[in-house]
């Protein structure tokens, strides 16, 4: 696994405040930031070890 890049930390810290409890995304969450978390997403899929 490898540590995520300064680009992704800057995404998580921009998706942060539109996350629930649980880290999922809000109702109200502009689309914007839900184009921004599927890209996070896709960009950490390859950091995970199976």
């Amino acid at each position: 696994m490898r540590f995520p890049t300064k680009e992704e930390n800057m995404m998580m810290k921009t998706i942060e405040p539109y996350l629930d409890n649980h880290c999922k995304l809000k109702d109200n969450a502009p689309d914007e930031i839900k184009e921004l978390a599927e890209k996070l997403r896709e960009s950490l899929a390859d950091a995970v070890c199976y």
